[in-house]
């Protein structure tokens, strides 16, 4: 989805991102968070994450049926926080 990937992209957790998928018929010129699409589209390309543009019916393949919001971003799970007394 669209918080958590542009969440994933601009946070340095994560040691591995492996690619971002995108629904291939949309634009986003037309959704009222063009704003926030055309933000992911910018940080994976600074992060030099391949994009790859996939059917709704990958996009649903890859999340269980889950929404997604067009994008799915492939990485690496976070590692646990330690804390410290």
């Amino acid at each position: 989805g669209k918080t958590s990937g542009e969440n994933a992209l601009t946070a340095g957790r994560r040691d591995v991102i492996d690619k971002l998928y995108i629904r291939e018929a949309s634009s986003f010129s037309h959704k009222k968070d063009k704003g926030a699409y055309d933000q992911i589209l910018k940080h994976a390309e600074a992060n030099q994450v391949p994009i790859q543009r996939v059917s709704k019916h990958d996009l649903n393949m890859m999340t269980d049926n889950r929404p997604h919001q067009d994008f799915v971003l492939c990485c690496s799970p976070l590692q646990p926080s330690t804390i410290s007394n």
